[in-house]
């Protein structure tokens, strides 16, 4: 296109999509690193002092380790967990200030500066505004080889700093993979929730459609009936998901994000034992929250997600889609050869405007 030389070079100029509840993998990455370095311990209670009402739920106080308040932020996506972790940030004492200005600082310290997390309120942890939290999926998939961890040089920071995985302490980095490993929601670039799921509109399509082959962790599954449910969300699926965990080639640790506007998924992805071979960081931000859907849901009304008709159904299959080609890709490559077996797999999408 004419008119568009001036930019050569300079790349694609676009306002990084809001993380939804990527968001709470910064929150972790602080938590961690300061119970590494002793303010914070996991295994102590904490008394949140109660919520807004809203986002962060009653306004009554509840205390639970850090270790469960954590679990529950990435397992389950707990949003007054993650609520009680920010005002836990924002009572720690650091040499950056707070604990949340040690994270945005501590972020930035280590190349990853378009991972910040401001303008949350201290007392109850509510107020999560787009613009002020902000995370690009290159410094998310960055993040999350961190959480992976291997050997020698991860990546070097804009000012030449070699950041390695000695960064996060073994027992960090087990309890991280831990709580990412039970993530409920295989809905987004894996879709083991909705296995083999059909609707009135797709007739004997299955939809959405696969995604990552990866297995949904056994304890979101009712043993009788396999169908996947995060009773503490309210959110129960459609469909049995044992056929698709007995064909999963792959393990998940990973972070999802929705609300109208966004949706996101990140997370590590590794080969089950005697499965083609494939070890890889994906990050993946966009702004096809719920308020858009696959051509079908037109006919269903406002946020078919919500209403009943979908049975929760929230993204557009495409990030599934994504998530399949990829995966498919990178399998067909096998194990490097001679380095350390590690692929990194990123990808944005671009607004899309209706």
């Amino acid at each position: 296109a004419h008119g568009h030389h001036h930019h050569v070079g300079a790349g694609t100029r676009f306002m990084s999509p809001y993380p939804a509840s990527l968001l709470k993998s910064m929150v972790l990455y602080a938590v961690t690193r300061l119970a590494d370095r002793g303010p914070i311990d996991p295994a102590k209670d904490y008394l949140y002092p109660g919520g807004d009402g809203g986002l962060c739920g009653a306004a009554t106080p509840e205390t639970r380790t850090v270790d469960e308040w954590s679990r529950d932020m990435i397992e389950t996506s707990s949003n007054r967990a993650t609520c009680a972790m920010l005002t836990l940030l924002h009572r720690t004492v650091t040499a950056d200030g707070t604990g949340v200005d040690f994270l945005n600082a501590d972020l930035t310290r280590i190349g990853l500066g378009s991972l910040q997390l401001k303008g949350t309120d201290p007392t109850t942890g509510t107020r999560w505004t787009p613009g002020e939290i902000t995370m690009t999926s290159l410094d998310t998939a960055k993040l999350f080889l961190l959480f992976e961890g291997g050997k020698g040089t991860l990546w070097r920071t804009p000012t030449g700093r070699k950041v390695d995985a000695a960064l996060l302490s073994d027992a960090g980095r087990a309890r991280i993979q831990s709580y990412l490993a039970g993530q409920a929601f295989h809905e987004v670039l894996s879709t083991g929730n909705w296995c083999g799921h059909k609707t009135s509109f797709t007739g004997d399509r299955i939809y959405p459609s696969a995604g990552i082959p990866a297995l949904v962790p056994a304890k979101w599954l009712d043993p009788d009936t396999g169908i996947v449910g995060v009773p503490a969300e309210g959110v129960f699926y459609a469909t049995d998901a044992r056929p698709c965990n007995a064909q999963a080639e792959v393990t998940f640790l990973h972070k999802t994000g929705l609300t109208t506007n966004a949706g996101s998924d990140a997370g590590i992805v590794r080969s089950l034992p005697g499965k083609p071979f494939r070890h890889y960081v994906i990050a993946v931000t966009s702004n096809l929250g719920y308020r858009y859907g696959d051509p079908e849901l037109g006919s269903l009304g406002p946020n078919p997600c919500f209403n009943g008709l979908v049975d929760y159904v929230c993204y557009t299959e495409r990030l599934a889609k994504l998530g399949g080609a990829i995966d498919t890709a990178l399998a067909g490559r096998g194990p490097a050869k001679g380095k350390a077996q590690r692929n990194t797999g990123t990808a944005t999408r671009r607004p899309v405007r209706p």
